[in-house]
């Protein structure tokens, strides 16, 4: 660049090209352009530019660039060119202008833009005119502002998807707790959930208890859809060790706080990056989570783990990701832990209730497909109080779930004159070919019942119904009813049958 310079001075024409460009620029990324701007008293142009001016200055072209810079005004607010005007004038008389200038647009066009210069070359040319070039770079900052902010809506949203899935299982279970007549257990579940809550909104730590846990619910109430290996000092953790955590300072901090905060952005990143498979190693200073990489996923630390990070250094604590090997994810939570062993619990008697006539659901074969064993398990039970007479078949492992068209004809089979109802989770896990776990959506399992021949007939000739039952938002059409996770069973069931009329009322011949 010197070297052209100099021949220019010498009367040659200055050529400056986009490989000067190369030469000279470093590159950067998307949504910038690189320049060489030649100017003098009376006249700017950019003679070189290398990139689109158009995805900073919106319907700016290269071509009016090159020919006088002053087009930028019809995009530059007043205030932005004279800020411009002022770096020209003062390179010009050989002073030192600001390298960095922030351009912001005219109240129509709506960007930000940061324009920078990397060199600064002076010399006088023919006839004593005085030319200087700059060479820079000009990238607009209301890109990573609003990428910034995209980011944040990602991790929200992530963020409330996983606590409406969780709370809305956790409320699905208190109601079917109440119907069963479970009330022990119900004041038990109550009391999870206030502390859940209490958690969540970041309530004083004195309101939260911070004795030891179980080491084995701990991490299987988060990894409820998950093979766990836990082990300690390669050795498996039996059922009545117990745990208890400190912080850098020594304080204890509440194993709900673990589990509400870090514990579930683990898991649900394990549920969708892995393949079911969690290791969980614990020492007296750390606790490291190791899962297998699905190939066909993204291999990176994503915004949720972005948050974790953030959530542990507020709690005194650290927390390091490491994905160089390209098979395995590894998380490394470094905390105070102590180890001990306490007598396993008494298990509790399930109480008993009384069955009821069945009416109109006897019509039908019912199946219930839910992640959730404990709540499949209880809608049963209250299911049979009110319906005395009717099956309900419930799948909750992964192997039932990938099975569920095979079940279901084989259901109508066994009852060729009823009709089905399907319950179905939004939120499931199944198994694959390979035998490895994989997350599974109910409506990704109606897109497959509607693909496969037998079960498509079924649901043509109106003997095949869906209902779905999630705390997410479902707003697939071909569901005859959607329900919510905190409805009264006995009024869903009612629901169900009255929508299960309608719909067949308007079956055709079969």
């Amino acid at each position: 660049l010197v070297q052209e310079v100099e021949a220019a001075r010498a009367g040659l024409e200055v050529g400056l090209s986009s490989r000067l460009v190369e030469r000279a620029v470093e590159t950067r990324p998307a949504k910038t352009f690189r320049w060489i701007h030649r100017f003098t008293a009376t006249s700017s142009a950019l003679v070189a530019i290398d990139g689109d001016a158009g995805s900073v200055y919106p319907g700016c072209t290269n071509s009016e660039l090159a020919r006088d810079v002053g087009c930028l005004s019809r995009y530059v607010d007043e205030e932005s060119m004279e800020a411009l005007g002022e770096t020209r004038r003062k390179s010009l008389a050989g002073e030192a202008g600001a390298r960095r200038t922030t351009l912001r647009s005219r109240p129509e066009y709506a960007f930000v833009a940061e324009v920078e210069v990397h060199r600064v070359l002076v010399y006088d040319f023919q006839d004593e005119v005085r030319v200087c070039v700059h060479v820079g770079e000009t990238r607009d900052v209301t890109v990573a502002a609003r990428e910034r902010e995209e980011a944040f809506a990602r991790v929200a949203v992530e963020q409330r998807e996983n606590s409406d899935h969780r709370l809305g299982n956790k409320l699905r279970l208190l109601h079917l707790m109440a119907q069963a007549g479970k009330l022990e257990e119900l004041n038990e579940q109550l009391e999870r959930v206030a502390l859940e809550l209490e958690t969540r909104r970041g309530s004083s730590r004195a309101r939260i208890p911070v004795e030891s846990v179980g080491a084995r619910a701990f991490f299987e109430a988060e990894f409820a859809q998950h093979r766990l290996v836990l082990e300690r000092e390669g050795q498996p953790i039996p059922d009545e060790a117990t745990l208890a955590f400190l912080d850098a300072s020594g304080n204890q901090i509440p194993p709900v706080v673990l589990q509400v905060l870090v514990l579930q952005e683990l898991a649900a990143s394990a549920l969708k990056h892995g393949d079911g498979h969690v290791r969980i190693e614990v020492t007296d200073d750390a606790i490291s989570f190791k899962h297998n990489v699905a190939a066909k996923r993204p291999r990176r630390v994503g915004s949720g783990l972005e948050a974790v990070a953030r959530i542990c250094a507020d709690l005194g604590l650290s927390i390091a990701f490491d994905e160089d090997d390209r098979d395995t994810f590894l998380a490394t939570l470094t905390v105070g832990v102590r180890y001990a062993l306490a007598p396993a619990g008494e298990h509790k008697t399930p109480t008993q209730t009384t069955a009821q006539p069945a009416g109109a659901s006897a019509a039908f074969s019912w199946i219930l497909v839910d992640d959730e064993p404990v709540i499949c398990s209880l809608f049963a039970r209250v299911f049979a109080k009110h319906y005395a007479g009717t099956a309900l078949h419930t799948l909750t492992r992964p192997s039932e779930v990938a099975s569920l068209s095979a079940f279901l004809l084989d259901i109508r089979r066994a009852s060729p004159a009823k009709p089905i109802i399907c319950i179905l989770d939004e939120h499931l896990v199944e198994s694959t070919v390979d035998l490895t776990l994989a997350p599974v959506t109910g409506t990704q399992l109606r897109d497959r019942l509607f693909q496969l021949e037998p079960t498509r007939r079924l649901i043509d000739a109106r003997d095949l119904l869906f209902v779905s039952a999630s705390a997410s938002e479902v707003t697939d059409q071909r569901n005859i009813l959607i329900l919510g996770k905190t409805g009264n069973v006995k009024s869903d069931i009612a629901h169900a049958l009255d929508a299960a009329a309608t719909t067949r009322s308007n079956a055709p011949p079969t």
